[in-house]
């Protein structure tokens, strides 16, 4: 049989600090994003937007936090919404620092 290589893949970031976690699908909204990418870590809004302003505090509308990154040209991502978030990894690849209204606003996420 042969194969064909069509890509890279590049490495995941892993944001989970165990593997306890529950997600659930989410189309993203790039409207803004100019980017292109919404990478693993950042809050995501209920609106399916990023729940943060250019490295600001997220917005009390934050419904969970993005498992991996995503692309625009496929919206759809994964949103954690109970688990435990490794709070230095995420802010490493998202560039995001998560406030304590943020945490606030997701009760079924612990920050560790």
């Amino acid at each position: 049989m042969k194969f064909t290589e069509t890509g890279t893949y590049g490495d995941t970031t892993e944001i989970l600090f165990n593997d306890h976690y529950v997600a659930r699908r989410k189309v993203l909204d790039f409207t803004g994003n100019a980017d292109g990418v919404i990478k693993a870590g950042t809050p995501i809004g209920s609106d399916g937007k990023a729940a943060v302003t250019s490295g600001e505090p997220a917005a009390s509308n934050a419904i969970g936090v993005l498992l991996h990154d995503v692309y625009a040209d496929d919206p759809n991502g994964s949103v954690v919404v109970h688990g435990f978030i490794d709070t230095a990894k995420a802010q490493a690849n998202s560039g995001v620092t998560v406030d304590d209204a943020t945490k606030a606003v997701l009760p079924m996420i612990l920050f560790c």
